[in-house]
């Protein structure tokens, strides 16, 4: 097993790094533990796939 118990996404993690209330009081009520979180990356390919550019 790796540690990890959180799998943040890019918005979570830049809401986080920017202050945004929302994101740091949703982070606060559960029990965030940045030592045990990891980053989720989508490949440029899937992101292709949903239309994004």
């Amino acid at each position: 097993m790796s540690g990890i118990e959180w799998l943040l996404d890019t918005n979570m993690v830049i809401g986080l790094l920017k202050g945004y209330g929302p994101a740091i009081a949703l982070a606060e009520q559960s029990g965030l533990v940045l030592d045990k979180a990891a980053v989720m990356q989508s490949h440029h390919d899937d992101l292709e796939s949903r239309g994004a550019t």
